[in-house]
């Protein structure tokens, strides 16, 4: 399990837009540094984070991560806790939160933003660990309520977006020698979490899943080019031929040039048959 490293910076306040915008309906695409976790006050605006848009409203927490780019049409008002973490447990579970989170209880989500709030003007250092305590505590809701949420596609919200971005990568990297660490970091997470939350969500491994995607490009390769196995090999990211022939006779039944004799057998069938 990934340690529990404590924000590096954290800052805790209340923001409303029409003290800083004037005669603007919408701010300029701005790039987001670190995490920042809001909770809206009052409904009115549309909140807008890459390509994800949703309603400004009490109900909904909203989460941009750093990478993103964001931009609010108004009015906007909320309270605020902006931190910055680079790697572990609350790492993980704020990357692969949703932008937006339909929240449980927003009375203890709003307890939680005015009691960090009042210990995060205090100096004594109780206070800073009060001031922690808390943002464990609203961590944890945050990864509840993320799982709390339907599902798009067989996903969950919480991770749709980055499980997509992973098999995109793999999909696109078929021919290189992935690893799991290089595919997690791609999408931000440690390797551990990364292989609990594709599992979680795709009902089979990454390597599992990375091996049915290179074998069904061999399928089309073996079939549609005039190569030679071991360039199919190569092309489907296997280490050597042999390795290849072993992983498609043990997922298909047949090795390669039995697949092709068998495929060309149905193909001439048919056309006889018409």
């Amino acid at each position: 399990m990934n340690n529990v490293i404590l924000p590096e910076n954290i800052s805790v306040g209340f923001f409303d837009a029409k003290n800083k915008y004037v005669n603007i309906d919408i701010t300029k695409r701005r790039a987001v540094k670190i995490f920042e976790i809001e909770l809206p006050i009052e409904s009115g605006g549309i909140s807008y984070i890459d390509d994800d848009k949703a309603p400004i409203e009490p109900t909904t927490l909203i989460c941009a991560k750093p990478g993103q780019m964001r931009r609010t049409r108004l009015p906007f008002r909320c309270r605020y806790i902006h931190v910055m973490v680079t790697h572990g447990a609350i790492y993980d579970i704020l990357i692969s939160a949703p932008n937006y989170i339909k929240i449980g209880d927003y009375s203890e989500y709003k307890k939680i933003f005015s009691d960090m709030y009042e210990y995060y003007n205090r100096a004594e250092s109780k206070a800073i660990i009060m001031l922690s305590s808390l943002f464990l505590r609203l961590v944890y809701l945050i990864h509840k309520d993320s799982h709390n949420m339907p599902e798009v596609n067989g996903l969950s919200l919480g991770c749709n977006s980055l499980i997509q971005n992973a098999i995109s990568y793999m999909k696109e990297n078929i021919e290189k020698p992935l690893t799991l660490s290089e595919i997690a970091a791609y999408v931000s997470l440690s390797p551990v979490y990364f292989h609990n939350c594709f599992k979680a969500a795709i009902g089979k491994t990454p390597h599992d899943f990375l091996t049915e995607q290179r074998i069904k490009r061999a399928t089309i390769l073996l079939i549609s080019k005039d190569w030679n196995l071991a360039e199919i090999a190569y092309a489907c990211g296997f280490s050597s031929q042999s390795y290849f022939n072993y992983v498609f006779k043990r997922e298909m039944g047949l090795t390669p040039r039995e697949y092709v004799k068998v495929s060309f057998e149905k193909y001439e069938k048919t056309i006889t048959d018409k």
